[in-house]
């Protein structure tokens, strides 16, 4: 386990600096136990500072996953696994990384990066950039790639990974989640094998968007759970949707999305057939 050190020298007033703060105090902001967010550390969620007498310190980066993590099992219902799945220095690095199957896909498309770049209008350098880092891609870029390189989002982010179990009932906090732009955007699979529809919770932070428009063939519904959400639709307008609202409208309609409010939107959105 990663642990960092204060220096021999630090003074009294720099632990006790508004900055860093005690286990038991983050402990009684996020409402959990002490216990429990060693635990959360001992499971590499957690990074606090440690003094030389092995005192627990965390800083404002610190006491923000603490946050992060208490919101997605309690509003969520995520489990750990899932958690360090889509937090950021929290996840194990995967066996095939998404810049890896891009290129994978790409070859095997028999594309250049400059033919890549040409069909989906997206920067050259991009590309290539996606496909080394694993990172920097919006929801927008990577929908224009999967149908470049004849597959879907869902598909692109399942990886190769075994097919799922066909089983009737999915716990809470058991689907599959799926990092798509980091923190920002998590959407978890709700249905273990897709074939005519593609069903999935969305939590999106506040600010989150699509980042540019897209569309695909086939339909889509979308229910807020909680929170805003702000959707363009071609050739039918904007909408604001709020808890309990339901859109419905076909995905071939450049469509882009928007999360406009303080707090996080949380929306069940389904896609018939499975073409995102």
């Amino acid at each position: 386990m990663h642990r960092r050190i204060f220096n021999a020298g630090s003074s009294a007033s720099q632990i006790a600096s508004p900055r860093l703060l005690k286990i038991s105090e983050v402990a009684r902001i996020a409402g959990v136990s002490k216990s429990t967010i060693r635990q959360w550390e001992r499971q590499g969620l957690l990074h606090p500072l440690r003094s030389h007498s092995k005192y627990r310190f965390f800083n404002a980066t610190e006491v923000e996953r603490v946050r992060d993590i208490v919101r997605m099992r309690t509003v969520q219902g995520l489990n750990l696994a899932a958690i360090k799945g889509v937090m950021p220095g929290g996840a194990k690095v995967p066996e095939q990384p998404i810049g890896t199957r891009l290129r994978t896909l790409r070859q095997a498309a028999g594309l250049s990066l400059r033919d890549a770049a040409r069909r989906t209008g997206l920067a050259f350098s991009f590309i290539s950039g996606v496909e080394r880092h694993s990172s920097g891609a919006s929801l927008t870029s990577l929908k224009k790639l999967a149908t470049c390189y004849g597959t879907t989002v869902t598909e692109l982010l399942a990886g190769k990974g075994k097919p799922g179990k066909r089983s009737i009932l999915i716990r809470q906090g058991k689907g599959r989640v799926a990092p798509i732009m980091g923190p920002a955007v998590i959407s978890e699979q709700r249905n273990h094998f897709v074939e005519s529809l593609d069903c999935q919770i969305w939590t999106l932070r506040p600010g989150a968007a699509s980042n540019g428009a897209y569309f695909h063939p086939g339909e889509e519904f979308i229910y807020v759970i909680r929170g805003q959400f702000e959707i363009e639709v071609e050739g039918h307008g904007h909408f604001t949707a709020r808890q309990g609202d339901s859109l419905h409208f076909h995905s071939t309609n450049l469509h882009s999305w928007f999360n406009p409010g303080p707090e996080e939107t949380v929306l069940l959105w389904i896609n018939t057939p499975p073409t995102f």
